[in-house]
């Protein structure tokens, strides 16, 4: 709630054919890119190495948020 409060997140509510849809997402794109290359580093007990580095190329291929990811492994 609080992330909603402080504007890191927003919260969009839909409503398509009758049913109610309500999800969050974050406010600057940066934010979640960042999350994400943590949870990424988690993944692969902060090792930046070849299977990290080719899992980012095959799961995030055509994802702007590859080129992102891949910063982020820089900047660590």
């Amino acid at each position: 709630m609080e992330l909603l409060v402080d504007g890191i997140l927003m919260e969009i509510k839909q409503y398509e054919n009758s049913t109610h849809l309500e999800y969050v997402k974050f406010v600057q794109p940066h934010v979640f890119e960042y999350f994400l290359f943590l949870e990424l580093l988690d993944l692969f007990d902060y090792q930046l190495n070849k299977k990290f580095f080719e899992h980012i190329n095959s799961e995030y291929l055509g994802n702007p948020s590859r080129f992102q990811l891949l910063q982020w492994s820089l900047r660590f």
